[in-house]
Order: C-alpha cells, then structure tokens, then sequence
C-alpha cells in the first residue's frame, strides 16, 4: 500500500537533500536567499506569484 507524502514531509525532504549535498548547487542557493527574505519580501513574491498565474490563465483564454 502506498503512504501519501504530506506537504511538510516533502519539504523537510527537499531541504534536507539540499543542504546535504557538497556543492552549491541552485538549492542550496535558493534556500540560502529565500531564509534572508523578510515579511515585505515574501508580501512581494506573493504578488509577484499571483500575477503569474494571471497571465498563465490570460494565455489560456488566446
């Protein structure tokens, strides 16, 4: 039987893998600048995000 994965699970597995490894691979790199990211920073990424899917589903319609 197969065990669903929960989000945090995922997570915790992709961080973890991320900074085992020995380079400084994009991961590492992004995890590294993502833990700098204040509130304002995350407030602006979210509204970054959202305007992508804005014009994700604007292109859908074309």
């Amino acid at each position: 039987m197969f065990n669903e994965v929960t989000r945090d699970e995922r997570i915790a597995e992709f961080v973890g893998e991320a900074l085992n490894g020995k380079s400084d691979g994009i991961k590492r790199r992004m995890i590294s600048v993502l833990s700098r990211m204040n509130d304002d920073d995350w407030s602006a990424m979210e509204h970054f995000a959202e305007l992508l899917l804005e014009e994700r589903g604007d292109k859908k319609e074309d």
